[in-house]
């Protein structure tokens, strides 16, 4: 791709007011018509609505992105000369597995520094709270080491904790590693002097989708949170608590049917683990191995439920107070995770929403 066109990729990623579902189906009318982001940009506005199914109250922020392009265009040199790569969605060095998971969600424009090759490698990402337990900060040196014995790069946050712990145990164990900011890939600065010889040796990736001068800050953090999701096979929980990025994070993997693994909790341990496993995610031990007695539950439950659908249609709540004598929101949670792991199950539209399971015909 030619540097020009990163102008008008940064313009499309840095609209205003313009969700990134929103921003993605410029993206694919683009491709059906075998366009470019910068022909895109350099067509008319009655071209945008008549072509593109821009609305006419959107078009002042299509106007707005398109005379920032110059701007863009300084932007993009500088980039370039300190050493930074930009990566469209439509790059086949995208990580196919970010696309995959967050689909029409997935960021329009990745900054980069390091070696691109590991962002479509297979990953592990590591997850947990800034103020961790030594236990789960153990943890997260087990599952770290056992990633890098798979030849799997490690994703992490870089906050301090269990992301930066995850970071130092792939190191450690010769592996490589993936970090996603919760910034502007500029104003990393630091860490780049401290982790120059990882970087430089091929063995870290840094990554961001912000503005590359964005200063960090919680919303970003929060924002940052499910691209570190995406960006996995697997997902381990060492430590979450009962609000924040990690807890925010599960909560949408699972609503995404993405299998979570988080770490069963000690008695006396004060934390959210097993309310997140209460909403669907798998328990493991501390060597990161599925406790037996909770699969087995979960395993009773999905056959339960499998025989209930059958010929039937009942909702999430109808099925908690039948099978765990509870109907409240996290007996009904717990219920739809088990229902995403089962084929064949239909939705029936309706409030509630209703699930079923079609008996097969006598053909089938």
């Amino acid at each position: 791709m030619k540097k020009e066109e990163f102008t008008y990729w940064m313009a499309l990623a840095h609209m205003e007011k313009i969700w990134t579902r929103r921003k993605n189906e410029i993206v694919v009318a683009c491709f059906y018509k075998n366009k470019t982001i910068a022909d895109f940009f350099d067509a008319s506005e009655q071209e945008w609505t008549e072509e593109y199914n821009i609305l006419k109250n959107e078009l002042p922020y299509f106007a707005e992105a398109k005379s920032r392009l110059a701007n863009y265009s300084f932007q993009v040199e500088d980039l370039l000369e300190q050493g930074y790569g930009l990566i469209p969605i439509t790059s086949k060095d995208y990580p196919k597995q970010l696309k995959a998971n967050l689909k029409y969600n997935a960021p329009v424009l990745l900054y980069v520094k390091g070696n691109i090759q590991l962002l479509n490698q297979a990953s592990t990402a590591i997850v947990g709270s800034r103020n961790a337990e030594q236990v789960s900060l153990d943890f997260t040196d087990t599952i770290a080491k056992l990633a890098v014995a798979d030849k799997r790069v490690v994703v992490s946050g870089y906050a301090k904790g269990v992301d930066r712990q995850a970071l130092d145990s792939a190191m450690k164990y010769g592996g490589n590693s993936i970090i996603v900011l919760p910034q502007g890939i500029t104003t990393f600065s630091s860490g780049f002097k401290s982790l120059h010889r990882e970087i430089v040796s091929g063995r870290l990736l840094v990554m961001s989708v912000f503005q590359p001068d964005a200063a960090w800050h919680v919303s970003l953090a929060m924002a940052r949170n499910p691209i570190i999701y995406a960006m996995a096979d697997d997902i381990y929980v060492a430590q979450s608590d009962e609000k924040g990025g990690t807890y925010s994070g599960v909560a949408d993997g699972l609503k995404r049917h993405r299998t979570i693994y988080v770490r069963r909790p000690a008695d006396g341990e004060k934390n959210a683990n097993m309310k997140l496993f209460e909403m669907g995610a798998v328990l493991v031990d501390a060597n990161g191995q599925i406790c037996n007695d909770t699969k087995s539950e979960r395993d009773d439950l999905a056959d339960k439920i499998r025989r209930a659908l059958i010929g039937k249609s009942l909702s999430a709540k109808e099925i908690a107070a039948r099978f765990l004598n509870n109907d409240d929101r996290k007996s009904q949670a717990k219920v739809k995770a088990v229902i995403a792991t089962l084929d064949n199950v239909k939705e029936k539209s309706g409030k509630p929403v209703k699930y079923t399971i079609e008996e097969p015909g006598l053909f089938d």
